[in-house]
């Protein structure tokens, strides 16, 4: 029974997610060297990362996963300065 690869990557936001995410972003495809980016407890499954990571990723979804990342940004930093200038000096 194949494992899920929800289950073989479930933090996103983790160092071994965000880096895997960066290489991806910077037209990284090849899966092996994806999935050496992996830290922490992460390194003993490379072999199902490196499946996981085989896959359909192209330069169009790395374009959306940028545009996603920088309006996250820009909402972040928004919220940050609305929250500041609502704090009495």
């Amino acid at each position: 029974m194949p494992t899920s690869r929800s289950r073989r990557l479930p933090r996103t936001l983790g160092v071994s997610g965000r880096a895997t995410r960066e290489a991806l972003i910077a037209s990284e495809r090849d899966p092996l060297l994806l999935a050496d980016l992996a830290r922490g407890r992460l390194k003993n499954k490379i072999d199902q990362l490196t499946e996981a990571l085989d896959g359909r990723f192209n330069d169009h979804h790395a374009y959306a996963t940028q545009m996603h990342l920088d309006h996250s940004i820009r909402s972040t930093n928004g919220s940050s300065a609305s929250a500041t200038a609502s704090i009495p000096p």
